[in-house]
């Protein structure tokens, strides 16, 4: 790997983990403020006021201050890869600062000329130029008004008041406030200083919550054009899932796409999963009660013998051995040793058993389990990787046998299925996700055999649940 193409790969990683940053202090945020408004319409106005204030505003002060972070991180790397003439030239052997209004210009210029810069051809400095122009694109003067005044650098309004007062003292003639209801209180003057004082809040929630769904949208497209570089999209070159389509081993896709993801993240896996059903199911317990209505649709009778497929670190296995009390049998499937170690630290159950292996190549005879599930794991694979991991579960699954399948879905509302996707294209399983829903997880197991009972979308539809079943 060449020089240009390391930097680039370490960089874009920053980049990327500064996106996911911002993602999460949107989403915190969002969350929070509906946490909020139901404690409101339970009239308890004490909690719905720690939930805005400590954990809405706690997060959403970050997500202006993370945004330009990551407009900075952009504008480096793009330096960077145009040396040894770089459009930021250094100044007497030191590197200079480098922000994202300091690069345009001269990215503007070099892209109007005839030459390549670096690394950079003459198209990827057009593709550099329209993705540091495309952030922030779409958003209103009245949201560029709100966003100048969030970053106000006479007063230094880094952590501005949402809906409640941090400092209501600024300087005269600084012009930060937003609202014309904003009425002065008092003036206060010693010698040559004078400063206003204010009663009410900067901004309101409501006003750049709009705002902050703008700039993710528009950091988004700005991303994928950058992602098209050549020393980037090198760096970052995912062809190689595109082309495992065609290929029927679940271990050696593994063993290239998830080996490495997964031997660290098996230990961060169930604080993520919390965390994620607590932003969108709920609250506190929401994993707990999402996993429980898995399990409900199952309809577990007293010896029915389940199979818990993609198994990871094993929690839905342990419930579903809870449930069935030792009158059964519960057996997970797992090819990652990394989720089988966690899995095995975790609650001794009897009748609960954990074993490593291909899903495509289930180690039991024909018809031998009353129930089967497989919740988050399809939409890592390719197609013909989901096909035959499906057409295993119709073999192994008894005559009038219940399978309950939970993945990914795209909800409707148009903000929702943005904000997801943009969470998806974090991690690698991203083409195999699209691709799923192209093809729709229903007609999937179909055509593997089963008869579908029922679906449901739960978590802010991002969760599709489908009851299936094998006809007798």
């Amino acid at each position: 790997m060449d020089l240009y193409t390391s930097l680039a790969g370490e960089y874009f990683h920053a980049i990327i983990r500064s996106y996911y940053d911002l993602i999460s202090c949107y989403a915190y945020s969002v969350a929070a403020e509906k946490v909020a408004k139901r404690y409101d319409a339970e009239k308890r106005s004490a909690h719905a006021g720690y939930w805005r204030m400590y954990v809405r505003n706690y997060h959403f002060h970050m997500f202006v201050p993370r945004y330009y972070y990551l407009l900075d991180y952009c504008a480096f790397l793009i330096n960077e890869l145009s040396a040894p003439q770089k459009l930021v030239p250094d100044k007497q052997g030191e590197p200079r600062y480098v922000s994202y209004d300091r690069l345009l210009e001269p990215l503007s210029r070099a892209a109007k000329g005839q030459d390549s810069r670096g690394a950079l051809t003459r198209s990827d400095l057009i593709d550099s130029v329209n993705a540091m122009r495309g952030f922030g694109d779409g958003l209103s003067s009245q949201g560029k008004g709100l966003l100048r005044r969030f970053r106000d650098v006479v007063t230094h309004r880094y952590l501005p008041g949402i809906d409640v007062m941090t400092a209501s003292t600024e300087r005269e003639g600084s012009r930060t406030r937003v609202h014309s209801r904003h009425g002065r209180l008092v003036r206060i003057t010693q010698g040559s200083g004078s400063y206003d004082q204010y009663g009410l809040p900067e901004f309101r929630f409501e006003d750049l919550e709009p705002v902050a769904r703008v700039l993710l949208l528009s950091a988004d497209q700005s991303l994928d054009k950058l992602h098209s570089i050549g020393t980037i999209k090198k760096a970052f070159c995912r062809s190689d899932i595109e082309a495992n389509k065609n290929r029927g081993e679940v271990a050696d896709y593994y063993r290239r796409v998830w080996e490495g993801w997964y031997s660290w993240f098996a230990y961060a896996c169930d604080p993520f999963v919390k965390t994620f059903f607590f932003l969108f199911n709920g609250g506190f317990g929401g994993e707990r009660r999402w996993r429980e209505s898995i399990i409900d649709r199952l309809d577990l009778q007293p010896g029915d013998k389940v199979l818990d497929i993609c198994s990871g670190t094993g929690t839905l296995a342990i419930m579903l051995a809870r449930r069935l009390a030792g009158e059964g049998e519960t057996v997970g499937i797992e090819i990652s040793a990394s989720q089988l170690k966690v899995a095995r630290k975790k609650e001794k159950i009897p009748g609960l058993s954990f074993i490593q292996g291909d899903a495509q190549q289930i180690p039991f005879s024909d018809s031998h389990f009353d129930k089967s599930v497989i919740c988050g794991a399809l939409h890592e694979m390719p197609k013909k990787v989901r096909q035959n991991v499906l057409a295993e579960a119709y073999r192994v699954a008894r005559p009038g046998g219940r399978i309950v399948i939970s993945e990914h879905n795209k909800p409707g509302q148009k903000w929702k299925a943005t904000l997801f996707d943009l969470m998806e294209r974090l991690n690698p399983e991203y083409p195999t996700y699209k691709d799923m829903l192209k093809c729709g997880l229903t007609n999937e197991i179909e055509l593997a055999g089963f008869r579908i009972l029922k679906t449901d979308v739960t978590c802010w539809d991002y969760f599709q649940v489908v009851s299936a079943e094998k006809q007798i």
